[in-house]
């Protein structure tokens, strides 16, 4: 099912607007921030070099790493007997790639784009309670948002340089240790895809670059309860 950016966008912010706003029916904040990286992301390359006649589809895995923070809201409402953590997450991430380009596949290839990106994701996450037991809590999570992707690319003879924003959503688990009363661990893995962004290459005269992205994280940070 298709969903438009502007729909997205509201979602995003209407869920990030609750946490803020529903304080009486929350029993507790939380705040997380922290590392994730995916080391072996899975760049989707796509477009056509009209430039050249050829075709950009190709496949490749480089990693991507950055930074993320979280505001939640414990156990906001349930979704029958499930308590349900609602939380608007923010994260900052780069990666570089080289990809296929000219004389496109099957090759041999002479030119091969370098492509950089840098992307800001906002998205709004579930999550509810899959074991606990003394100081641990493991949770289990769905999230949905919007993603910013700056994308240059270039391959000596064509380039682009281009912002798009594309759907982007997540399966996760995550896994928390409590330090103190008010302050823990948290270790997570997601599973994450996005849509596919354009760049226009030469602004449009040499044709486009697509581009997505979708791989599992990591992430590594620090809970604190307020």
């Amino acid at each position: 099912m298709y969903l438009s950016k502007s729909l997205l966008s509201a979602l995003v912010l209407s869920v990030a607007f609750g946490v803020s706003s529903n304080e009486a029916n929350a029993t507790e904040r939380q705040f997380s921030f922290g590392l994730i990286s995916t080391p072996d992301a899975s760049h989707d390359i796509g477009g056509f070099n009209s430039n050249g006649g050829f075709s950009n589809v190709d496949d490749r895995n480089a990693s991507v790493n950055g930074l993320y923070i979280a505001y939640g809201a414990k156990d906001l409402f349930r979704l029958g007997t499930l308590p349900m953590t609602v939380e608007a997450e923010i994260s900052v991430t780069n990666g570089d790639v080289v990809t296929n380009s000219f004389p496109g596949s099957p090759g041999p290839i002479l030119f091969f784009y370098n492509t950089h990106i840098n992307s800001q994701r906002l998205a709004a996450n579930l999550w509810t309670p899959i074991w606990h037991q003394s100081d641990w809590m493991l949770e289990g999570g769905v999230g949905l948002g919007i993603q910013a992707f700056n994308i240059r690319v270039s391959d000596g003879v064509v380039s682009g340089n281009s912002s798009d924003y594309v759907p982007y959503g997540m399966l996760g688990l995550r896994m928390t240790k409590e330090i103190t009363e008010s302050a823990g661990l948290e270790l997570g893995i997601r599973y994450s895809d996005t849509g596919t962004a354009d760049v226009p290459l030469d602004n449009g005269v040499s044709g486009n670059y697509e581009y997505s992205q979708s791989g599992l994280s990591v992430l590594l940070g620090w809970q604190l309860d307020m």
